[in-house]
């Protein structure tokens, strides 16, 4: 009677291990990136990538080389999603089409969990730069000499 006791315990268990383990074994990748921007301008430029190269120089500051981009533009507020599941990378470059300056607030979620939510003054000289990587290397630009 004991056994069957033990070998029941020790099922369930093992049963419980499992369904706790499945978790370790799920991809923490995000799959979406969704990029929304609200702000006082009409016109906005929106420029993303999922292809593009990423270096860091000496100082650390981040740059991309953009191999493949969409532009959009269009009104604010903006609110899009991008399926990152393959590329496991996103750069966006944003400015107000019409070369104004503009208060806009930016929020940016990977599978519906925010990861920014800003407001920045976005113009010519100071546009809305942002790159995410997963689990990928940098290459440093003074390496590359």
């Amino acid at each position: 009677m004991k056994s069957r006791v033990r070998k029941a315990l020790g099922a369930s268990f093992l049963m419980a291990l499992a369904f706790g383990a499945c978790d370790w074994f799920e991809d923490p990748a995000p799959d979406v990136i969704r990029i929304t921007l609200e702000g006082d301008t009409r016109q906005f430029l929106v420029i993303t990538s999922t292809e593009f190269f990423a270096t860091s120089d000496e100082q650390g500051d981040l740059t991309a080389q953009v191999f493949v981009s969409d532009t959009i533009r269009g009104p604010l507020p903006f609110d899009r999603n991008w399926n990152i599941k393959e590329e496991q990378r996103f750069y966006m470059f944003a400015v107000p089409a019409d070369s104004t300056t503009a208060t806009v607030r930016v929020q940016v979620f990977l599978d519906d969990e925010q990861a920014v939510d800003n407001t920045v003054q976005a113009g010519p000289g100071n546009p809305i730069l942002y790159m995410y990587l997963f689990n990928q290397h940098v290459l440093q630009d003074f390496e590359l000499l």
